[in-house]
């Protein structure tokens, strides 16, 4: 495909042209990223224990008192 792409462009495309394959190519990644399965839990520390972002704290405790809830 980058082949047909680079000889389309040496051949001059038209604005036109260019748009399309531009919508094209943002219409396709914007598909791959829709269907993209990411992890729903995400872990993070430190070495020593001390994480010094509050916000990932306050989310920490939350699940975690979430999770102490559901076990009762």
């Amino acid at each position: 495909m980058y082949y047909e792409n680079s000889k389309l462009v040496s051949a001059g495309l038209t604005p036109q042209e260019k748009a399309e394959w531009e919508y094209k190519t943002a219409v396709g990644v914007a598909g791959q990223i829709k269907d993209l399965q990411l992890p729903s839990t995400y872990i993070e520390g430190s070495k020593n224990g001390n994480d010094g972002n509050l916000l990932q704290s306050l989310i920490g405790a939350d699940l975690a008192k979430k999770m102490m809830e559901s076990k009762k």
